[in-house]
C-alpha cells in the first residue's frame, strides 16, 4: 500500500520493485563460469547461462590467470577454477556451492537448464 501511488504513476517500475523484493527475500543464486570466454565450449556455456530466466542470479566469469582481481570483489571464487582445462560452472546459493559442472554436456544436464 505504501508504494501504490508510485506504482500507479509509473507502472513500468513494477518489475524492478518485484525484483528488489525477491532479492530482499534472499532468493539469490551466484553462478561462476571458470573458463576462457574466447573458447567455443565456454561460449556455449555462457550462452546457456545467459538464456536462463532466474531472477536474483549473479553471473561471474573467472578467466584463467585473473583470480586475484575477481577474488577481491567475490572472495568465494578464490578456489573456483577450470577443472581438467575445461570450462567449469559453479552454482552457489546461501553461501554454499554445488558440485562443479565440467564442460557443456554436464552444464546442460543440470536441473537449472531443464525446462
Amino acid at each position: 500500500r505504501c508504494c501504490a501511488h508510485m506504482l500507479n504513476r509509473s507502472p513500468a517500475e513494477f518489475a524492478d520493485v518485484v525484483s528488489a523484493l525477491d532479492l530482499l527475500a534472499g532468493k539469490t543464486c551466484e553462478i561462476v563460469i571458470a573458463g576462457d570466454p574466447d573458447e567455443s565450449e565456454c561460449k556455449r556455456i555462457i550462452a546457456a547461462v545467459n538464456s536462463l530466466y532466474l531472477p536474483g542470479k549473479t553471473v561471474l566469469l573467472r578467466k584463467p590467470g585473473e583470480e586475484s582481481e575477481l577474488a577481491k570483489v567475490a572472495s568465494f571464487t578464490k578456489d573456483q577454477v577450470m577443472i581438467d582445462d575445461r570450462p567449469t560452472l559453479y552454482i552457489c546459493r546461501n553461501g554454499s556451492c554445488e558440485k562443479p559442472l565440467i564442460g557443456t554436456e554436464a552444464v546442460l544436464c543440470h536441473k537449472l537448464f531443464k525446462s
